[in-house]
């Protein structure tokens, strides 16, 4: 009982269903179909040793185990040479394993019987329940539940550890039926499963010309601690083996096993995290005498492996010695920096002290001041090799026998430095439309430089205040400058600093150019004039100092996105800009606009516009030679005339024929077709004066010329009248 509840205690701690048999075939068996987050696994791994082939399975879950430990399990075996013997292949039943009698367990569990996991195993499933509260219901519920858990890992460790265990507890079978050149199928399931507990079929492939072989362990390090030693190995043996055995021997012929009951170790570490080794922990007695280990893996089945290559360790002093304290390094001298320390009295194994410089209190490199330790007894050193231009760190270790040290805290040797280092060269830098500012400069050659400073004016005569509060520990520094101002120019120096705060000149000034952000003042229409000639503009130039041109764009009224460029006034003197369009149409409406531009390409934002309708200056000469025919017999008058037309006229224009009559007003009486310079006029009367005159007319443009000179005609009366 006392081994019982060790192996209990120690399944608490470790997950051993997450060892070997996790790594087998599971199929579901789909007879009744259950949600898999219903069913309980079963798990089932096979070996083929060549003369046989070993099977061992185990339920899911303590319940699982619990149920089917009454009623036991089906073993089935399918065979089949290929894939087109397997459709006439058929189920045979090899076994219906299931735990032994209770006294059918005494040969292989009793004390002569030397197996203690059978007695374990026997336990477990017959074992006396124990309830040290039955009064306490929820008490009594949680310690069934655990006790169950504990029992359930209890037997299923003792299975993996005895052969006879196993075949007692219905966990294996050994198929001695090997037929060569097959293909054996293995199923098994449990005679408890049921639709309301359903539990898996388990199933596994394997074929009797392969052989299983595990693998040889091997230990893949050693950690020698001080009276402690501490062995790893690969985890992924996990998959071959289920627990350990440990040994130790001195002269590699005579073994001691380190633990009464195989070794089994947690797959995590003590954060929770999942390890990728093993690890197992032997204490000394005493260190530096020499050990050698070496392992022995045990299979699901229980068997043993070939024992791993010995490897050698001891323990090792791991103290360091006390920590020097009281460290001063103070220069003496202009070649001498004197460190001195203090340490608590030591009495035993102090080998001496090292002493190192570095130009870093922290991640620089160290530089040995002392080729060999100094004696124990030593309080003092003096460096003669420090660089008064660069910092200078020290470190002191005490150092014992077995090569342990200890380092005391670092110590600054102040150097006394008065001269500075030479100022930045060759700065240059830009400025982006952002207004971002980047500079830079090339490292200074000082070995002690510790940084740079930045400082900026708007003018080259104004005082240079500082543009960064701390030192720059780089040679690229960046600024954000406002662009919308009226200053076109930024000018920085930049000063360097060394390590003992002295600063050099101000470096040579660097003018920075502003992105040009904002835009020209608008210019303004003056004046215009409209005549025969076409459009006079004038307008008032753009008052900002860095405009390099205006211009003119003119669209028609009626076509707002039709801007056409008229003219570029790149004159840049005087305040008014003039223009002459001599391309306008008669009868047209435009709209003018004006736009400065700076030297940044920046428009004016405010747009002046004018707009203006341009008159028909174009003009009809008059007809002339009009000439009157009366005729009294119809009676009747006939016209003619002659007419010169215009250049610009291109087609023949109409007449308008004009008539009074005796004392009468002038008015519009016909219309002559395009081109016509005759008219007969039938609608006289005799007795009458009938006055014409002639006007040209062009339809299209609406232009007519001034009247002819006024021809007069009278028709007698008839005789006899």
């Amino acid at each position: 009982m006392k081994r019982f509840a060790h192996i209990c205690t120690l399944l608490a701690c470790c997950l051993l269903w997450g060892g070997p048999l996790h790594g087998q075939l599971v199929v579901h068996d789909t007879t009744d179909y259950v949600a898999d987050s219903l069913r309980v696994p079963m798990h089932l791994l096979a070996k083929n040793t060549g003369d046989r082939i070993l099977l061992r399975w185990a339920p899911g879950s303590p319940g699982a185990w619990h149920l089917s430990n009454r009623t036991g399990y089906r073993l089935e075996r399918l065979i089949f040479r290929d894939s087109s013997e397997l459709a006439t292949a058929r189920w045979e039943v090899l076994a219906e394993p299931k735990p032994w009698p209770l006294d059918d367990w005494a040969p292989i569990a009793g004390e002569e019987a030397n197996d203690p996991y059978a007695a374990i195993a026997a336990q477990a499933i017959y074992g006396k329940r124990n309830f040290t509260d039955p009064d306490n219901q929820t008490a009594n519920f949680w310690e069934k539940a655990t006790e169950l858990q504990n029992l359930f890992a209890a037997a299923m460790l003792a299975a993996e550890f005895s052969r006879n265990a196993a075949i007692a507890s219905g966990l294996r079978y050994e198929d001695e039926d090997v037929r060569p050149g097959y293909t054996y199928l293995y199923r098994v399931y449990s005679l408890a499963s049921s639709p309301d507990y359903p539990i898996d079929t388990a199933y596994y492939v394997i074929r009797t010309d392969e052989r299983t072989r595990e693998p040889v362990p091997a230990i893949d390090s050693v950690e020698e601690g001080e009276y402690v030693i501490k062995l790893y190995w690969d985890r992924q043996l996990e998959r071959y083996y289920s627990g350990w055995y440990i040994e130790r021997s001195i002269d590699r012929r005579r073994w001691e096993r380190l633990t009464d009951v195989p070794f089994i170790d947690s797959p995590l570490d003590m954060y929770g995290i999942p390890t990728d080794h093993f690890s197992f922990i032997d204490t000394l007695d005493e260190n530096y005498k020499p050990y050698y280990y070496r392992i022995i893996g045990i299979t699901p089945f229980a068997e043993r492996s070939r024992p791993s290559a010995p490897v050698r360790a001891m323990g090792r002093d791991r103290t360091p010695p006390p920590q020097p304290y009281a460290i001063r390094a103070r220069q003496i001298g202009p070649r001498e920096m004197e460190v001195s320390w203090m340490i608590q009295d030591t009495t035993g194994d102090l080998a001496g002290f090292l002493i190192t410089r570095t130009e870093q209190r922290e991640g620089g490199t160290e530089v040995a001041l002392t080729p060999s330790l100094l004696p124990p007894d030593t309080r003092r050193f003096i460096d003669t090799s420090f660089n008064a231009l660069v910092s200078n760190w020290y470190f002191v270790y005490a150092v014992d026998t077995a090569g342990n040290a200890m380092v005391g805290l670092p110590e600054f040797g102040t150097v006394v430095d008065s001269i500075p280092p030479e100022p930045p060269t060759a700065i240059s830098g830009t400025i982006d439309t952002n207004g971002v500012v980047t500079l830079h400069w090339p490292l200074g050659p000082e070995p002690d430089l510790y940084g740079y400073k930045v400082f900026y004016a708007n003018a080259e005569s104004h005082i240079f205040a500082p543009r960064t509060n701390r030192i720059l520990r780089d040679t690229i520094w960046r600024d954000t400058i406002p662009l919308n101002v009226l200053t076109e120019d930024i000018y920085y120096t930049v000063v360097a600093f060394d390590l003992h705060g002295n600063a050099s000149d101000y470096s040579e000034i660097v003018r920075l150019q502003k992105p040009d952000l904002v835009p020209p003042t608008s210019p303004l229409f003056d004046s215009y004039d409209i005549s025969e000639r076409g459009v006079a503009l004038q307008w008032i130039r753009s008052t900002s100092h860095d405009v390099v041109k205006h211009l003119l764009y003119r669209r028609p009224e009626d076509q707002p996105d039709d801007w056409q460029l008229l003219f570029a006034d790149t004159d840049t003197l005087g305040d008014y800009g003039r223009f002459l369009d001599t391309t306008v149409a008669p009868r047209a409406a435009y709209v003018y606009r004006i736009v400065a531009v700076d030297d940044a390409a920046n428009f004016s934002e405010r747009e002046e516009t004018l707009v203006l309708h341009i008159p028909d200056f174009r003009q009809m000469p008059p007809v002339f030679g009009l000439v009157l025919v009366p005729d009294a017999s119809r009676p009747a008058v006939a016209l003619r005339w002659k007419f010169q037309a215009p250049r610009w006229l291109d087609h023949p224009p109409r007449f308008a024929v004009f008539r009074a009559e005796d004392e009468g007003g002038f008015y519009f009486y016909h219309m002559t077709e395009p081109g016509r310079t005759t008219f007969t006029d039938t609608g006289v009367e005799a007795g009458h004066t009938y006055h014409y005159l002639i006007k040209a007319y062009d339809p299209e443009t609406e232009i007519e010329s001034p009247g002819s000179e006024v021809q007069s005609a009278t028709l007698p009366p008839p005789e006899g009248n």
